[in-house]
């Protein structure tokens, strides 16, 4: 596929390509928000950003229509990126409330968790979901979300960096797919 960069509204580039609405687009779709991260000097949210686009990547290949999907990191301040993924299903998702027993439910409370806010944009022809990652200055993971996160997310058990969740939420993925 083809990534493209664009000007935004701040004038600071934006890096998008399109994928194959497929589990694997979310390794891919990671490595287009962290290159985008690199170039901005945004590395330190990039295990945040990681989670959001995994999961966000993540609710298309299971819910979307169609065969393709667009992934697009934007810079909109001077800490903040937004990433966003596009489909063709107008069908808006919604945020679950997931009991601890729950396999599946949790994908935008993550998102929620992870992110200082996130949306949906209704197109005509489908969605842009889309989420706000922000470096901080506090001891908490990213997103703000206290050291308990993992518990009240139903991730308890696992291990407590952000960069266990993502490990833990790419096997998720793959047994859920397959």
């Amino acid at each position: 596929m083809s990534t493209m960069t664009e000007p935004s509204a701040t004038g600071v580039p934006a890096y998008s390509e399109t994928m194959r609405r497929e589990r694997e687009s979310a390794s891919a779709a990671r490595g287009l928000v962290s290159s985008s991260l690199r170039v901005w000097g945004l590395e330190d949210i990039e295990d945040a950003a990681w989670l959001v686009v995994t999961e966000l990547v993540s609710n298309t290949v299971k819910h979307a229509r169609l065969e393709m999907i667009r992934v697009k990191v934007s810079r909109v301040g001077p800490k903040r990126v937004r990433i966003a993924v596009t489909d063709r299903s107008r069908k808006l998702p919604t945020l679950c409330d997931a009991g601890a027993d729950d396999v599946n439910g949790r994908g935008l409370a993550i998102v929620a968790a992870m992110s200082e806010k996130w949306g949906v944009d209704p197109l005509r022809w489908g969605k842009r979901v889309w989420a706000e990652c922000a470096l901080k200055t506090t001891d908490c993971i990213p997103g703000g979300v206290g050291k308990d996160s993992e518990k009240n997310l139903g991730l308890s058990g696992r291990p407590g960096t952000t960069r266990g969740c993502r490990e833990a939420l790419d096997r998720d993925l793959r047994n859920a797919n397959g």
